[in-house]
């Protein structure tokens, strides 16, 4: 059964997603609550996860199309589900970096159909709380010779469709471009009373 509640943070690349969750293990340690951090898509993971890093990091030397890259993210998240609901059966909380919400998302804006996009998300677990981290990027972590990192315009219009699903989906949003202290504090507002037991 089911104990723990399933936390994810999304948002386009460059907004401190990864320090705030960070800030957030940190926190919860203070708190005495056992967690999770995960951080999709799952490199490690056999066998998609390194045609995933391939198509990002590497220049896609298979030539992998947008479809086939959200393809690959949606069957890493499906690979790891199992391993997932055991985490959530006996941890107070699993953090994720990014998850289906940004996988609609970066696939949207990609060019692909957005109805599809959540159609073919739809039979993966939901998140009990999502935060949409949001603002603009921190170029100085821009890394060079990612597939999106370095494609101003897109990245600019997956910010706009994320808020877009925000509405859709009812996902808080946080400014990220205020301190790491002030971000982390709304988080905190967000998510601590899912943990009330």
């Amino acid at each position: 059964m089911k104990k723990g509640i399933f936390f994810t943070l999304m948002g386009v690349t460059n907004l401190g997603k990864t320090t705030q969750l960070i800030r957030l293990t940190e926190k919860l340690i203070n708190k005495g609550k056992s967690f999770a951090y995960v951080k999709y898509p799952i490199y490690s993971l056999e066998p998609t996860g390194p045609s995933i890093h391939k198509c990002l990091k590497q220049g896609n030397p298979n030539n992998i199309s947008a479809l086939g890259l959200q393809e690959l993210n949606v069957q890493n998240r499906s690979d790891f589900e199992p391993r997932l609901k055991e985490m959530l059966s006996s941890l107070d909380i699993v953090i994720a970096e990014m998850y289906t919400g940004t996988g609609i998302a970066y696939g949207t804006g990609d060019g692909l159909n957005k109805d599809h996009m959540i159609e073919i998300n739809k039979h993966l677990l939901l998140p009990t709380v999502s935060v949409l981290l949001d603002g603009k990027r921190f170029m100085d972590s821009v890394e060079a010779g990612h597939r999106f990192e370095t494609d101003d315009e897109k990245t600019e219009r997956i910010r706009l469709i994320h808020l877009d699903l925000a509405k859709e989906f009812n996902w808080s949003i946080v400014n990220a471009n205020r301190s790491v202290e002030e971000v982390h504090d709304d988080i905190w507002e967000i998510v601590s009373p899912f943990l009330v037991k």
